[in-house]
């Protein structure tokens, strides 16, 4: 299985960069340099945010372009060889993978060699699990984001959910008091209505939401940026918590489990191969 695997990467990495659209990731990576670091900082904390969010950026528009080339008519012969499609869809992520890390790789030691950031032994141990999760995850979001894997409106779903968890996280204070209110409300519906039970719970629960309610909001529509936010804090100050250090493995479990749900999708669908 790894044999096949390696050799689809490689068809598919030469399909990518036998076309202007290799080159134009060659030529993305190099306009990134010249924007991002113009200034040249000696900032660590600068280095590590700024080359990981360029890995993450390329690894996403990566694996777009190459579930796009895997999707193309000219791939069938490959698709009815194998004995599984997850291979095809492994190949895809690997191979979006390997590449957006050269690029990352080679866009780091430009930027250590120029700009010469202060990094010290211990963050600069911290930045491989870093920005490697953070680009699986990110990696395994785009399968979901293209044809090759979308199963009808599964994409809609998938990043709506999203969508909705980052506006109520982003809003979780006017979002709490529309509750508590809606509850209050609710409450003295129920009283006029001769039922004091539960105009009782519903006081108690818009009492819980002006108290507790934000928290929980935060708590519920935010552990799926949790990771992200994590890490950016921890860089900031020079150092990962103990809490800190487990965004890099929460990465890898939400992947993991977006993942099998592409894979899940994939199997099951009937595929429309597209003309070049």
């Amino acid at each position: 299985m790894s044999q096949r695997i390696v050799t689809l990467m490689s068809y598919l990495l030469y399909r990518l960069f036998n076309s202007l659209t290799g080159l134009g990731y060659v030529v993305f990576t190099m306009a990134f340099y010249l924007i991002a670091f113009a200034v040249r900082t000696p900032d660590p904390d600068y280095f590590v945010l700024v080359v990981g969010l360029f890995g993450g950026l390329a690894t996403f528009l990566l694996t777009l372009s190459l579930a796009a080339k895997a999707q193309e008519a000219q791939s069938y012969p490959f698709l009815v060889r194998l004995p599984s499609r997850n291979e095809y869809l492994a190949a895809v992520l690997f191979a979006a993978l390997l590449t957006g890390l050269i690029l990352e790789l080679l866009l780091a030691i430009v930027v250590l060699l120029r700009n010469e950031p202060q990094l010290s032994l211990s963050m600069a141990a911290q930045i491989p699990p870093l920005w490697v999760a953070s680009n699986i995850l990110l990696a395994v979001l785009a399968l979901h984001a293209t044809d090759f894997v979308a199963d009808g409106w599964s994409r809609v779903g998938l990043f709506g959910v999203l969508a909705v968890m980052m506006m109520v996280r982003s809003n979780q204070t006017a979002v709490a008091t529309w509750l508590a209110d809606r509850a209050q409300q609710l409450s003295t519906w129920s009283y006029q209505r001769g039922s004091v039970a539960n105009g009782e719970q519903f006081q108690q629960l818009g009492g819980w939401f002006n108290t507790q309610g934000e928290v929980w909001l935060e708590r519920l529509f935010g552990f799926a940026f949790w990771p992200f936010e994590a890490v950016v804090n921890g860089v900031i100050a020079g150092h990962l918590s103990r809490v800190q250090a487990l965004a890099p493995a929460v990465m890898l479990l939400l992947a993991t489990l977006l993942f099998m749900l592409a894979a899940d999708l994939l199997a099951h669908k009937d595929l429309f191969l597209a003309e070049e």
